[in-house]
């Protein structure tokens, strides 16, 4: 292969690999739920609201299930407690399974 055949082909997967990471933000709608939860677990004789408070007090992460998916829930999610178990929508760019938010509240219709 000759050198500017090899340049090229480097330019060319670090572009691919630069635009690969750069993720435009958008809505997400789903159930706000926690890592915990969205695996199955549910504390027994507890609403589904105060089960999510629950694994977020015991270290779980926010998660937001929608469409058979779950995504990790990163950046602001300090006002998400009020949206506990319920439908969401958050804002923000997502890389592969995390969404990073950068803002939540009611579902946008």
């Amino acid at each position: 292969m000759t050198l500017v055949k090899f340049l090229s082909l480097m330019i060319l997967t670090a572009l691919l690999f630069f635009l690969g990471c750069t993720a435009k933000p958008q809505t997400y709608t789903g159930t706000l739920t926690t890592k915990m939860c969205a695996a199955g677990h549910h504390a027994a004789g507890m609403s589904v609201a105060d089960c999510v408070r629950l694994c977020r007090k015991d270290g779980s992460a926010y998660a937001l299930a929608t469409s058979g998916k779950v995504y990790e829930l990163k950046g602001d999610v300090a006002r998400l407690d009020n949206y506990a178990g319920t439908t969401v929508s958050v804002f923000g760019p997502r890389r592969g399974k995390t969404i990073e938010v950068t803002s939540a509240g009611p579902p946008t219709s």
